[in-house]
């Protein structure tokens, strides 16, 4: 292995510009495919053969989407003629909008009127032009508050409270445009508010993608900026040398493009996760320059010849930075494995950048400085600090002389750690990674509490006969569902046949509100008959309520955005609710909608995440296990790890901070990040200990060899990943203190406890060499 790394350090200097020529055409290679599309959807959260999402899939494909619903909420008296003709003429701008296929207001109601002559009934507009006089208002303001078929779906606070229901095109949604489709909406609804002096409130979940699609590309640019900023701020706090900082930032620009370019050359969609994946390589390729770069100028100090050091660098540290990069690459890179596509596709590109940044950056730095004039006798200052090297001595005395107190604080921290991390709850929803701040959130909150609630919840209800939803005992069954959910407090006024069947009765009874009610059962067959002549689809201005056969129904609803937790109590018992309405021998009833599935994609998610974890203490043991070939090598490089997982896994406990996504995303991470100065720290023991020296001097001589690099990496990971906090996402924000705090506990633990425990066990057992 030796002669291989003093082989490759020939072939790198012999070879300079070759190699430069050719990273530089396959840069240019990947600078063509960085034009990035970003992902339409929440992407695929969900395995396709999840049984809930087959059904979903199903549902869609007999009813349509549940989710192209814009909602868009106004207050204003409807007995006021200007009020109510100025509505009027809103809704028939928004019909206008490109994309828009169709609006459903207080002003664009239908109503049900019965034909004696025909014996059928007539579906009419309620108000088909603007009022002219208060008497005309004051007749349309009773019709429409008449109908019992619309109160808290459309209409609620006695006609003073409304919403305008915008159905909009699936295919736009799905696509780029509806960034622009939302904005001629609001264009639309910008007069309006003006003239009113009233502020309209947007929900829905178009609203919901439309705000991240509008975020995504602004936080890509955010976080390299921030990153390349950072990190070259640290790197001239520490090499104070213009050189040190430049060719550096030019190695992670190198390494930004292949980031996108593997991504776009993968043809992956920009999602959340994979917004920040840009940045992240970013921070975790600055460290290969920093100890290659800090080992550079220590092998230059003792031998003062440029191309012998660089040739040292590579024989002393290739192995170990190779080493290095592949616990980084299993860290990152372990979710490739889950079934899950927006973590696999992460932990593919994730993990390819990291290959290619480690490449990139050893060949790149070594070629480029062996170019450059050696370094002065300033640039090498930096090894000489008086300040980190007093620090570095205090911790090594701490060290040889208190490693009692330094087992007990691991102690405490491991067992509080411990009780914290039975704490944890796993917990997530829909807006989770809206901004607090925004807009979004403050309309949504007012539509949940005017209305209950705008995110899709769905009831699938198969009758298992053809026609069967033509039964009155079924709708029945349905009628009595609704009356349950009603008494839920999260749930929205539902739709369903029943509600058809009620305003039928209405109609049938010339338009008097207190029949609003299921029709008896021979009201049901003289309704029944008179439907059939009128030809009447459901659809033309509700939500299609049956499948074409006449089989299979829905009831369809809206829900807060409760989050995952308080979700999975409301489905337990409206399945409760639902196996003591429904009969398994008559019926197969199943909640569904894409609320239903974005939530139990979640706890995919985090499952997945976890299991990765696992997969990661695996794979990286088995890589130490080749590092060190002995168990105690595994042990040390592991055990001082562990605990800055579980003290902020203790932390998210402690602080009710919930396990989803963004935050499970952290423990495999970090966990490939932070042994990175385990590896470094025990390599140059080892190194030390074959030199001849005993292990209290082994140790010493480590600190003073790595100990300055170690702090370096981490403070330039600390902060990188800080700058996740300057994102306009809860879960990215979480990412990036979380992390932070992690990495920087994980240092203390490598500067104490890593050391504590080698001089334990490697004193009076000669056995034990890492």
């Amino acid at each position: 292995m030796k002669n291989f790394w003093h082989s490759l350090g020939l072939f790198t200097l012999n070879f300079r510009i070759p190699i430069l020529i050719v990273l530089g055409v396959l840069t240019a290679i990947m600078l063509s495919f960085t034009h990035l599309e970003l992902a339409q959807d929440y992407g695929k959260i969900v395995p396709p053969d999840d049984e809930d999402f087959e059904i979903y899939r199903n549902f869609k494909e007999e009813f349509g989407e549940d989710g192209n619903v814009i909602v868009i909420g106004v207050e204003g008296d409807l007995r006021n003629p200007a009020f109510l003709g100025d509505l009027y003429d809103l809704g028939e701008n928004l019909k206008k909008v490109q994309g828009v296929e169709g609006v459903l207001s207080a002003t664009h109601l239908f109503t049900l009127e019965k034909d004696t002559v025909e014996e059928k009934f007539r579906l009419l507009r309620v108000m088909k032009q603007k009022p002219s006089s208060q008497a005309e208002a004051d007749s349309l303001s009773n019709v429409i508050l008449s109908l019992p078929f619309y109160q808290n779906l459309i209409i609620a606070d006695s006609g003073k409270s409304s919403v305008i229901a915008v159905s909009l095109n699936s295919k736009m949604l799905d696509s780029g445009s509806k960034v622009k489709m939302f904005d001629d909406l609001k264009a639309c609804t910008a007069v309006f508010e003006k003239k009113y002096n009233t502020t309209l409130h947007y929900a829905g979940l178009p609203v919901l993608r439309t705000v991240l699609q509008k975020i995504l590309p602004k936080e890509l640019a955010l976080f390299l900026l921030l990153a390349i900023v950072i990190t070259g701020i640290i790197l001239f706090i520490f090499f104070r040398s213009f050189v040190a900082v430049f060719f550096p930032i030019l190695v992670v620009i190198v390494i930004i493009i292949w980031a996108l370019g593997i991504q776009g050359a993968l043809d992956y969609k920009l999602t959340v996760i994979m917004g920040i994946v840009p940045a992240l390589i970013t921070v975790v390729g600055i460290p290969n320059c920093v100890y290659i770069l800090t080992k550079y100028h220590q092998e230059f100090a003792l031998i003062r010849d440029k191309r012998q050091a660089l040739m040292n660098v590579i024989q002393k540290i290739g192995s170990v930075t190779v080493m290095v990069n592949a616990t980084t690459v299993v860290g990152l890179g372990a979710t490739a494995v889950t079934d899950i596509a927006v973590l696999r596709e992460f932990g593919i590109v994730a993990g390819l950048t990291v290959t290619a940044a480690f490449f990139i950056s050893m060949l790149l730095i070594i070629t480029i400085f062996s170019f450059l004039p050696p370094p002065t006798e300033k640039q090498l200052k930096h090894l000489e600090r008086k300040a980190t090297d007093g620090i570095l001595a205090w911790i090594d005395k701490i060290v040889h002389l208190h490693r009692k107190w330094i087992y007990a604080i691991v102690f405490l921290l491991f067992a509080s750690s411990i009780w914290g991390m039975f704490l944890i709850e796993v917990r997530a929803g829909l807006s989770d990674d809206v901004p607090r701040g925004n807009a979004m959130m403050a309309d949504m909150k007012y539509m949940e509490e005017k209305y209950k609630g705008v995110m899709p919840f769905e009831i699938w209800i198969d009758t298992k006969e053809k026609r069967g939803v033509q039964k009155l005992a079924v709708l029945r069954d349905i009628a009595q569902l609704q009356d349950s959910m009603a008494t839920y407090g999260m749930i929205s006024r539902s739709l369903s046949l029943a509600d058809m069947a009620k305003f039928s009765r209405q109609a049938f009874y010339g338009g008097d509100a207190a029949e609003y009610d299921l029709p008896s059962k021979s009201e049901f067959t003289m309704i029944g008959l008179m439907l059939k002549k009128s030809k009447i689809e459901t659809g033309s201005f509700s939500k299609s309520l049956t499948d074409s056969t006449g089989q299979r129904t829905r009831i369809s609803g809206n829900i807060k955005d409760i989050g995952s937790k308080a979700m999975a109590v409301v489905l337990k018992d409206l399945q409760t609710d639902i196996d003591s309405i429904f009969s398994k021998e008559k019926y197969e009833v199943k909640i569904t909608g894409t609320t239903r599935i974005y939530i139990k994609g979640n706890d995919y998610l985090v499952k997945n995440l976890i299991q990765s974890l696992i997969l990661t203490l695996i794979l990286i043991g088995i890589l130490m296990l080749i590092q060190f070939k002995n168990i105690s090598g595994i042990l040390l490089s592991i055990i001082p790890n562990v605990l800055p997982l579980l003290m902020v896994a203790g932390f998210m406990g402690f602080a009710d901070i919930a396990l989803k996504s963004s935050t499970a995303l952290i423990f495999s991470t970090v966990f490939g990040i932070s042994i990175d100065n385990t590896i470094h720290f025990l390599a140059a023991y080892r190194l030390h200990r074959k030199a001849g020296l005993n292990v209290s001097d082994a140790v010493s001589a480590t600190y003073e060899n790595t100990g300055l690099s170690m702090i370096y990496t981490s403070s330039i990971l600390f902060f990188g990943f800080i700058i996740f906090i300057a994102s306009s996402f809860g879960g990215t924000q979480s990412l990036g203190y979380l992390v932070g705090g992690t990495l920087l506990i994980a240092l203390f633990s490598n500067l104490f406890f890593l050391p504590a425990m080698v001089l334990t066990f490697g004193k009076d057992k000669e056995d034990i060499k890492v």
